[in-house]
């Protein structure tokens, strides 16, 4: 353990490996030389987009006059959620004039009580210090909430900000005004209005260098009513841009030509005032209004160089930001100033002059897309708020770290971080993918127009998107089409030497994940305390994470192949049938995925041998059964049996799901598994084999291409498989880690229950640990989370549905609306996967343990579900598609599979007798049980019924 707590103390600071309350703090004070990462999580939305545009220096050019962005200091969030933490209910208010805890959090009277504050000395030294930082005298003080200036919300005009203030005293009552305004009437509203919590909001406040402006205004670089990005807007003033923001001024408005500069229309505002600051200490500071000469006020207020100059500048920030800018700027007498810049977050309609290049544009207005068709094979139903956190940032790093792979620049780079996060969504405890951000990445790849249809395959989705939406849905813009050209070549490229390099790539990248895995996987996080667990994880994630990017070309690999070999099926073997495509590419015998079928094969057949063992098994409960291996009444199967736990224990149902254990954690789980897989195998049937079809209809150089792309395709979803169990084994860890954690932290008192942890988010956990969230606000949030899960369990989770607005609308059925009284059918249909005719009796299982022989029927599955295949005649899945790890493998032993069969686990029951055609989809329901069978389930109980955990 020495070189790995080296590592984590190396990273996050050896006070991170002793069992203490204290926690490592972010730096209260941020500028232009802090960390990067400390000033995205607390300096806020302004003081993130200023330290971007002030850290990279954006250099003029040819040139070009140069320009200044005002000196400016960030008191970090952290201190906000201090100071609140204090007002809440139960805390005594320092200068306040009550402590009713029902008054005290509401937020008018946290906002009268933040007002009032008398700060403690070390808050106040920290205000001094942003202060002093920026060199004193005037300043502009101003709010910077975490979603303030992002690229989806801008919260304008939400939150105070005082201009002109002078002195020490003056500043420390600013400060106190901006945190205040968190709390006010229209902020709150805001944020109900956007589906945002009343308390979700961090503050941190900037301190800027006040710019004496003779002229100052607003530059948007792409038009912000219709979203066009060839017109820039540009808004003036004279004096300070109050005048403009406030509305009490009438501004000058050009528009200008994107490309040229060249100025298409001018609007003259009337401007008869401007503000400028007041006349100094003795007046108190703030701004005051004077009128402005009547020669001046029909006068344009901008030079046409300075016009010039705002619209180089404007290009250099865009193009710096990888996206159109909303750009504060102001001129004195010598020098440009840029106060602020950040996304424009307008929703563009749609219209005629909307850019086919468009990303955050919304393309179906206000509509999101989500569809859980891929994801229930890995979350399935009630998911638990620390797995779906944990999952949404592990996609984002992931799918963020592929687009860089990739040789995405910078500044696209930052155009996808504005959606990335959004990628997975939650809604009563179910993930979902935002489908229209899925084919946004899909694009980055080369084929688009290809593999897009075979990805709706691969995710099994039930309805295709119309072309027209597909076609205009971008990860990214361009300021040119040189620029676009030059990108696609470029990934390309990359993509193309990755496809063939593929095996290469895939091996290295094994080598060195199971290098670190075995290190983090030897520790004993038991003996750790939760401090250390976490520090460890941390690095584990960057470690782990953050290099899997690259091999996400892998998928986009596979979807190209699959979808060639689609193309030329149809154009040389237009009468093949359905199941040829994907019978035609198979990961191989070797492949690592059917390890647990193979497994359970090779226990059972043991079993079966011995007599007396194999009784024990089949008639005694697990536990029993256990205590008796532990107890060494069977050594030589007890080792086999140690193997396939070592070996496979993280592969088990719902192996993403952190709140479900594994065989390694409850090694019983087995034991049904194996009772089930002792009957003896059944015979597998060749009867449709692709390389006898294709000897038959395929030959000379047609057949030599399909057989090439056949091989290619097979060593991409072996490849795929591999990394398949690799990301099992990294959530293995994780699961080990929070139990640990849950574990330590409810042996000190910090949570009641350890299973508690599981209903706190990732963001609350990192917060906790660096010691912005207390400790006593944990129960809260547990208690009112655990009480809505149990009403989340009674809706009904639609495969696909749409939002609309913010908050989001929508419906969902309740489980009481179901039709007990539906049609019966006789005959199903859905998709084929592998071929092969099969008469019996259908077993519909919940769980890989419920599986027994038969005809194996599941509402869906995961990888977990291998090993129930082991003796399966059949495999018949409500949900999924022909290219899901339990198909592929499926099809690997030989095993008939129809998959996307809908109202299969409504309308079938365990003990029905069907007949099954794996190459043509149909089922046909040859008789109904006697009896109800009470083990038969419906979608309903695997997609809505417990909280799996």
């Amino acid at each position: 353990m020495g070189e790995l707590r080296y590592q984590v103390e190396r990273k996050f600071g050896a006070a991170e490996f002793k069992r203490s309350r204290t926690r490592s703090r972010a730096p209260h004070i941020l500028t232009t030389s802090s960390d990067r990462d400390h000033v995205h999580r607390y300096a806020g939305g302004k003081g993130r987009n200023l330290y971007e545009l002030s850290r990279h220096g954006l250099q003029p050019v040819d040139g070009g006059q140069s320009f200044a962005v005002p000196g400016w200091a960030a008191i970090g969030s952290d201190v906000f959620s201090d100071v609140v933490a204090e007002l809440r209910p139960g805390a005594q208010v320092a200068g306040s004039e009550t402590t009713d805890s029902k008054e005290t959090g509401t937020p008018a009277r946290l906002r009268e009580t933040i007002l009032r504050l008398d700060l403690s000395a070390s808050t106040l030294a920290q205000i001094d210090a942003a202060y002093a930082h920026v060199g004193g005298g005037a300043v502009a003080v101003r709010s910077s909430a975490n979603q303030e200036d992002g690229a989806n919300l801008s919260y304008a005009g939400q939150f105070d900000t005082c201009l002109n203030v002078v002195g020490v005293e003056a500043v420390r009552d600013a400060v106190l005004q901006c945190w205040a305004s968190a709390y006010s009437d229209r902020a709150v509203q805001y944020r109900l209005a956007h589906g945002i919590g009343v308390d979700d909001v961090d503050m941190a406040v900037v301190i800027q260098q006040m710019v004496p402006a003779q002229t100052a205004g607003v530059l948007f670089t792409a038009h912000p009513t219709t979203g066009a990005p060839d017109r820039f807007l540009l808004s003036a003033v004279y004096g300070l841009g109050e005048g403009l923001v406030s509305g009490h001024v009438d501004a000058d408005t050009l528009t200008l030509d994107a490309d040229t500069g060249d100025v298409l229309e001018v609007a003259i505002g009337e401007k008869s005032e401007r503000f400028d600051p007041a006349a100094g200490p003795d007046e108190g500071g703030g701004i005051e209004p004077t009128d402005v000469d009547p020669g001046l006020r029909d006068a344009q207020a901008l030079t046409p160089a300075q016009v010039s100059e705002l619209h180089r500048v404007g290009q250099l920030v865009t193009n710096h930001f990888g996206a159109p800018q909303d750009i504060e700027w102001a001129f004195t007498a010598d020098a440009l100033h840029l106060l602020q810049s950040r996304p424009i977050t307008t929703d563009f309609v749609t219209g005629s002059n909307r850019s086919e290049n468009c990303t955050q544009g919304d393309l179906l207005e206000d509509v999101q897309l989500w569809d859980n068709s891929n994801l229930i094979e890995s979350f399935n139903g009630i998911t638990s708020p620390l797995t779906y956190t944990v999952a949404k940032e592990i996609y984002f790093r992931a799918y963020r770290s592929y687009a860089k792979s990739l040789g995405v620049r910078s500044a696209q780079l930052r155009q996808i971080d504005a959606w990335m996060p959004d990628m997975l969504g939650e809604f009563h405890g179910r993930i979902y993918y935002q489908l229209l951000h899925r084919y946004r990445m899909l694009r980055l790849a080369p084929l688009y127009r290809l593999t897009r249809r075979v990805l709706e395959v691969a995710l099994g989705v039930s309805e295709p998107m119309p072309d027209e939406i597909l076609d205009r849905l971008h990860p990214f813009t361009f300021t040119s089409n040189r620029q676009r050209y030059l990108r696609r070549g470029r990934s390309a490229a990359i993509f193309a030497r990755r496809y063939l390099t593929n095996d290469r790539e895939i091996s290295a990248f094994s080598e060195r994940f199971y290098a670190s895995y075995r290190k983090f996987d030897q520790l004993n996080y038991e003996r750790m305390n939760s401090e250390a667990i976490f520090a460890t994880f941390r690095l584990m994630e960057e470690e782990l994470v953050d290099s899997w990017g690259p091999t996400m070309i892998g998928d986009d690999s596979v979807l190209i192949t699959v979808g060639l070999i689609h193309l030329l099926t149809q154009r040389w073997l237009p009468q093949a049938p359905a199941w040829l495509i994907y019978s035609a590419v198979t990961p191989g015998a070797e492949v690592e995925s059917a390890g647990p079928a193979e497994a359970i094969r090779a226990l059972a057949a043991y079993l079966r041998a011995h007599g007396e063992l194999a009784q024990l098994v089949s008639t005694t409960p697990p536990k029993q059964v256990y205590e008796r291996l532990v107890a060494g009444d069977y050594p030589e199967f007890f080792g086999m049996f140690n193997d396939y736990v070592r070996d496979y224990g993280y592969r088990s149902t719902d192996e993403l799901k952190l709140e479900v254990a594994d065989l390694r954690e409850d090694p019983t789980v087995l034991l049904p598994m194996l009772r089930n897989a002792l009957n003896e195998p059944p015979a597998r049937s060749s009867a449709n084999d692709p390389d006898a079809y294709l000897d038959a209809h395929l030959h000379g150089p047609r057949r030599y291409l399909y057989n090439r792309l056949r091989r290619k395709g097979s060593h991409l979803l072996a490849n795929r498989e591999r990394l398949r169990f690799c990301r099992t084994r990294a959530f293995g860890l994780a699961k080990r880690m929070c139990r640990a954690m849950g574990r330590d932290l409810a042996a000190r008192g910090i949570l009641e229950s350890w299973d508690d942890i599981f209903y706190l988010e990732f963001n609350e956990l990192r917060s906790y640990f660096d010691g912005i969230l207390p400790a006593e606000k944990l129960p809260g949030l547990i208690a009112e989370r655990r009480a809505r899960s149990v009403d989340d369990a009674k809706l009904i989770a639609p495969p696909r549905f749409e939002t609309r607005g913010k908050p989001p609308n929508y419906t969902w059925r309740h489980v009481d609306d179901i039709d007990p009284h539906a049609e019966q059918v006789s005959e199903l249909r859905g998709v084929a996967s592998c071929p092969g005719v099969v008469e019996g009796v259908a077993v519909v299982a919940q769980t890989p343990e419920d599986a027994n022989g038969g005809i194996l029927i599941s509402y869906r599955t995961d990888p977990g579900w291998i090993a129930a295949l082991a003796n399966a005649t059949a495999l018949l899945v409500e949900r999924g598609s022909p290219l899901t790890h339990v198909c592929v493998v499926a099809r690997e032993l030989g095993i008939p599979t129809i998959v996307q069969i809908p109202g299969l686990t409504e309308r079938i029951r365990t003990g029905s007798r069907l007949r099954i055609d794996g190459a043509t989809g149909v089922i046909q329901i040859l008789t109904e049980p006697e009896q109800p069978v009470k083990e038969a389930t419906s979608a309903l109980d695997d997609v809505d019924g417990e909280a799996a955990s």
